[in-house]
């Protein structure tokens, strides 16, 4: 099993420049944030206190699929209540572990006042250790196919007598009906 490095922390590679958002603000007001600084998430602070997360994909699966007006809906009623965070002294191996075991990809980074200090974002790990992903698809049980199994059939149009046909399969290079391809 290779290693994430143990001696790397959180405080070492955290971005400082936090990208937050008022829980009262409105969905819309979030979006240009998220838009302007092209990022997938955002802190939702209440008063000082970091309050949850609101990400992209809660905008999306909350607002834009069912339809909800982003003006008119607050991010308190959109976000992810749940904080799941790291401190600054953690290494990356325990952020790595925690952000897995949560399917998150972005933690607040809160020290030990209970303040907001950074971020780290999976992204951030790539950027300063690429072969993390290795161990990321090893600790999660990913695992490379030997092979990539041939597609057999597939619906369309025969190349030979232009029929459509739902097992077209591929005869020197070129996708042909049952019929035509018993022909050659």
């Amino acid at each position: 099993m290779i290693d994430i490095p143990e001696k790397v922390l959180v405080s070492e590679i955290m971005a400082k420049n936090i990208a937050v958002i008022d829980s009262e603000a409105s969905i819309q007001k979030a979006s240009q944030i998220l838009r302007k600084r092209n990022i997938h998430g955002l802190v939702v602070v209440s008063g000082k206190n970091a309050a949850g997360m609101l990400t992209d994909k809660d905008i999306i699966s909350k607002v834009v699929a069912e339809n909800r007006a982003p003006r008119d809906i607050k991010v308190k009623d959109v976000m992810t209540p749940k904080l799941i965070v790291a401190k600054p002294t953690d290494t990356i191996a325990q952020a790595t572990r925690v952000m897995f075991a949560n399917d998150a990809s972005r933690l607040p980074v809160i020290d030990d006042k209970g303040e907001l200090v950074g971020i780290i974002t999976v992204r951030d790990m790539l950027r300063i250790y690429p072969g993390i992903t290795d161990i990321l698809n090893e600790e999660l049980g990913i695992k490379e196919p030997d092979t990539v199994p041939e597609r057999t059939t597939i619906e369309g149009r025969c190349e030979e007598c232009d029929n459509i046909a739902e097992d077209l399969v591929e005869v020197d290079g070129r996708w042909l009906c049952p019929d035509c391809s018993e022909s050659k």
